[in-house]
């Protein structure tokens, strides 16, 4: 068996629900493979954060009340994933909303 089709069987095991040791996987691995392993892994985590704060930025401006078309081309970012972000990210955005309207409230006091 090759060591990639092991890295396949180990995957297939987790994927039934078994019980895996990660020290088998690091076995079966060449040095080469580990090394791309973990570098898939590392750009995918830095995607995954990119992505989060996008969709942060998306929710912060609507809440703000800019409208959807503005902010994609501000973010330089297709409609399609502004309209995403505001469909499935309703209960942040309130969130958003409601802390800019303190914010503005207490501005407004202060001054």
């Amino acid at each position: 068996m090759t060591a990639k089709e092991q890295v396949n069987a180990f995957c297939a095991k987790l994927a039934n629900g078994e019980q895996a040791n990660p020290q088998d996987l690091i076995s079966i691995l060449t040095p080469d493979m580990l090394e791309r392993m973990l570098r898939i892994q590392y750009d995918a985590g830095l995607m995954r954060g990119s992505t989060e704060k996008e969709t942060e930025a998306i929710c912060r401006l609507l809440a703000s009340g800019m409208p959807e078309d503005e902010i994609a081309v501000i973010l330089c970012i297709k409609a399609d994933v502004v309209s995403a972000a505001a469909k499935y990210n309703k209960e942040n955005i309130a969130a958003y909303t409601k802390q800019l309207k303190g914010r503005q409230r207490r501005r407004k006091q202060a001054g």
